[in-house]
């Protein structure tokens, strides 16, 4: 797993240190104390990687560095934030020249803006010249949409960002995130819910066009004559027939269900007297496999969460569901433990949400997971064969102590103060 970055570097960060971070991995698991910055440096690769260069301005630095290992490499300036900043939020439609002076029309933010600006580290001069001051603040946005171009297309993922689970509802909002985002694990059960009925319910509607598609083509078949292959004869498999023809629902009897596997069973469905039922079968079978991707995503889903809650999920292909029960009763998910439920959220963004890459940046995993669940945790989202880069601060040694023990590092090897 190789990374798409080769090195990070904060300039300046609260003023006196510079931060600067080789990534020679895929997974950088960076360790330290409560204190020493771990948070805020996740938080600036964040809002870097993800291009929300606005949340940058509320935090003291001088520079951010990204080189690519495509050779690419660019440099965010916190003055170039600041400076457009202030622009980038009025209406242009608000701005009117009077007598060679901007005047702004009162508005929430526009009557504060001559404050923040004389509030700025650095004094802020207003140029009279409006065309040179324009062309200052244009081109200090080109050159920041040319940055957020640059990583997007270096970084072309899911970003799925963790913040710390105890406070992860609450700090959302400071997150730049009103509404909650896809990318953000939600501690909410009711989303864990949501992603569960989105994926069984791509299955039933893809069901209902592969198998209008399926008909199409048999019609055009039965008019010229059905021809049963060899590769249609071997699909025919007992346990895929029987999840495919509960899937068919009330659509077919118990008792004909009963009759087809009683053919199977003594394979007198193959000796040519059936092979229009063949023919039928091979093609809700091939419905069933064009599902598949579905199916393993759900498998792989509660696989991974049952080495946690002690197979309290199970699949039920026939039915198209997935069942929470302890002692052969069913659970409700808010009924889970708070370590139980950070699990099932994480593995549902990974697995039923949506099958494309994605980055992970993790702040200490380890709360709420006991000691066994922290030494599984990072394997078991690697497992995955998805993530392309995970970064992770902890001060916790269990979530290395583990296959990854030699890609933990001291955050104090990369931090240096002026």
């Amino acid at each position: 797993m190789l990374p798409k970055i080769k090195k990070f570097r904060i300039n300046k960060l609260f003023g006196y240190k510079n931060v600067n971070i080789d990534f020679d991995s895929g997974v950088m698991i960076l360790v330290g104390e409560n204190g020493v910055g771990k948070t805020t440096i996740l938080n600036v690769l964040y809002y870097t990687l993800s291009t929300k260069f606005e949340k940058l301005i509320d935090i003291d630095f001088h520079s951010i560095e990204l080189f690519f290992n495509s050779g690419n490499h660019i440099v965010i300036s916190k003055e170039d934030l600041v400076s457009v900043e202030p622009f980038n939020k009025l209406n242009p439609n608000e701005i009117t020249i009077n007598n060679n002076k901007i005047v702004f029309s009162a508005n929430e933010y526009s009557k504060n803006y001559l404050t923040e600006v004389k509030n700025t580290k650095k004094s802020t001069q207003i140029s009279f010249n409006l065309d040179k001051l324009f062309e200052d603040i244009n081109e200090r946005n080109q050159r920041i949409e040319k940055q957020k171009s640059m990583i997007l297309s270096e970084f072309n993922m899911n970003i799925i960002f963790l913040p710390t689970y105890r406070r992860v509802e609450e700090d959302l909002h400071k997150l730049g995130i009103e509404n909650y985002k896809s990318e953000f694990i939600q501690f909410g059960m009711a989303d864990v819910e949501k992603a569960i009925l989105t994926i069984t319910q791509q299955i039933k509607d893809s069901a209902i066009q592969w198998y209008s598609k399926i008909n199409g083509e048999m019609l055009a078949e039965l008019v010229t004559g059905i021809k049963v292959t060899p590769e249609m004869r071997n699909s025919i498999q007992t346990d895929t027939l029987k999840i495919v023809l509960d899937r068919v629902g009330d659509n077919i009897s118990d008792e004909l269900k009963q009759s087809i596997d009683i053919l199977l069973e003594n394979e007198r469905l193959f000796n040519g007297e059936y092979d229009p039922l063949i023919y039928f079968l091979s093609n809700l079978i091939k419905v069933y496999q064009k599902q598949r991707k579905y199916d393993e995503r759900i498998q792989q889903f509660v696989k991974v969460c049952n080495n946690y809650l002690r197979n309290k999920l199970t699949y039920d292909e026939s039915k198209v569901e997935i069942l929470f029960k302890q002692h052969g009763k069913d659970i409700k998910l808010t009924n889970l433990s708070s370590g139980e439920k950070q699990i099932v959220s994480l593995f549902s963004k990974i697995y039923l949400d949506s099958n494309k890459d994605f980055i992970i940046l993790f702040d200490e995993p380890e709360l709420s997971l006991s000691i066994d669940w922290q030494q599984k945790l990072l394997p078991d989202i690697i497992g995955s064969s998805r993530c392309k880069f995970m970064f992770v601060v902890t001060h916790s040694p269990f979530i290395f102590d583990n296959e990854l023990d030699n890609d933990a590092r001291s955050l104090s090897s990369y931090i240096s103060e002026e």
